[in-house]
């Protein structure tokens, strides 16, 4: 059940539509007395006349400005003629118009008026509806990312230091197993924290050399990861692209975790290659390969609700290299795992 405010200059008018609400919806009708309370009266949405919009703009914009980033449909009754009259701010205020003179009211007794009416409110009320739903799990995000940023962050750092004395005192796997087990949850907090940033950021592209990219994070890999034999052609690479920062974070996510998972020799192959319209970053390893879920998110960003993906890694790939306007293609066989990112040499929106 929803509230339904009623603008309207005839108090007749706005009687009947209250009672028209009552008796064909399930809605309340909330009756207006004094226009300028309304950016301080509880409504779902607002059924205004063309004089009201018009004599009473602020208002409505005073109630839809306090609303956001909530929706708060403006349902207008005008006639066409009175409608060019207003034209901007008929266009600028109202959310859906219904082309009836208000003050025709055998148009009351119309059944098909009645079918419209409820029709358009209905809708607008449905985008209400999605509106809020979207508001309150922006608020839960905000907290949970505030809980894992902060709080979750705190304690484990708590943990852990206890932990490492408890090893310094004692004899035994326990306290090495929670030292390990604290130092990978705080990874992934971070991981959880730059996978926000990178979301919530604004990033500018700027020309950027493939080559000296990759040649960048692949010393960070080698001395990372000492035992891993990594190898690097990039004799593909012949100009420059439009890259965002968030772009050298995410293929290193994909180089460690090749080089944290690989098997036997430990080998991993990187090849960046081009074309005229498109770069192309190639990461073979030899590792037991992805699961189904795992190449899932990494090459569509769909992850099952009882069989999810390990970590969070891949999603930050695949929310920076989509974001780019790119794909990833993934291949799993005996001898290892491949995984292809391409992304276009300049980004849709850069152009």
């Amino acid at each position: 059940m929803a509230l339904i405010a009623i603008l309207f200059r005839n108090e007749r008018n706005r009687d009947l539509f209250a009672g028209w609400i009552r008796e064909y919806t399930d809605h309340d009708p909330v009756l207006i007395e004094d226009p300028r309370t309304l950016p301080e009266t509880t409504f779902d949405l607002c059924l205004v006349d063309g004089f009201c919009l018009r004599e009473y703009t602020e208002a409505l914009e005073g109630a839809t400005a306090k609303a956001s980033p909530r929706f708060l449909p403006v349902l207008l009754m005008i006639d066409r003629r009175e409608g060019q009259r207003l034209s901007d701010l008929v266009w600028d205020q109202a959310d859906d118009i219904i082309w009836r003179d208000p003050n025709d009211l055998s148009m009351e007794q119309s059944r098909q008026f009645r079918f419209e009416i409820e029709g358009r409110i209905e809708n607008l009320l449905a985008r209400r509806a999605l509106s809020v739903d979207l508001d309150r799990r922006r608020q839960l995000t905000l907290v949970l990312q505030r809980i894992l940023r902060h709080n979750l962050r705190n304690e484990l750092n708590i943990i852990q230091g206890f932990g490492e004395q408890l090893r310094s005192e004692t004899e035994g796997d326990s306290a090495d197993q929670i030292v390990s087990t604290t130092q990978r949850l705080t990874r992934l907090a971070d991981k959880a924290r730059t996978l926000e940033e990178i979301v919530n950021s604004d990033e500018t592209a700027s020309e950027t050399d493939p080559a000296v990219l990759l040649e960048r994070l692949v010393d960070r890999v080698r001395d990372r990861y000492e035992d891993v034999s990594v190898d690097l052609d990039y004799s593909g690479v012949e100009r420059s692209i439009l890259l965002r920062p968030s772009f050298e974070r995410a293929v290193l996510e994909l180089l460690e975790n090749a080089a944290k998972h690989g098997a036997g020799s430990r080998e991993v192959r990187i090849t960046a290659t081009q074309t005229a319209s498109e770069t192309n970053i190639r990461v073979d390893d030899d590792g037991p390969g992805l699961s189904d879920d795992e190449r899932r998110v990494l090459e569509s960003g769909v992850e099952r609700t009882l069989s999810h993906g390990q970590g969070i890694g891949h999603w930050l790939v695949y929310w920076v290299v989509t974001d780019h306007g790119g794909e990833i293609e993934t291949e799993v066989s005996d001898d290892g795992t491949t995984v292809i990112v391409s992304v276009p040499n300049r980004p849709p929106e850069v152009d």
